[in-house]
């Protein structure tokens, strides 16, 4: 992580179904803090969107025009994900399954 990028807050979030309960954004944000950084940690979350897990393409889209750095990815979109990337890690490849996909240059590079 560069320096200069820890003085602006960190958009990130974790997209899925039935996610309401995740620990994820007091984990992360309780984590950037302890390390100096501040993290916005979003649940996106398809039980609360009208057409769920079909619009797994526009939260991508959206969450990068916004300037998200990254998403965590849950049930169901592991594997859904895969065709909306640029780039997968070796690890994401082998496992047929992407657990974080990062924003970076315009390119969206899925990891696991």
């Amino acid at each position: 992580m560069r320096a200069e990028s820890a003085n602006r807050p960190y958009l990130v979030g974790l997209v899925g179904a039935g996610i309401q309960h995740s620990s994820s954004p007091s984990m992360h944000m309780d984590e950037g803090q302890s390390l100096g950084l501040q993290i916005d940690y979003e649940l996106l979350d398809f039980d609360l969107m009208p057409e769920g897990p079909a619009r797994l393409a526009a939260v991508l889209d959206q969450c990068e025009q916004r300037g998200f750095t990254g998403l965590n990815v849950t049930y169901p979109s592991k594997q859904a994900v895969i065709p909306l990337l640029h780039e997968l890690s070796a690890e994401a490849r082998a496992l047929h399954s992407v657990n974080t996909v990062l924003f970076r240059g315009g390119r969206r590079i899925g990891q696991n």
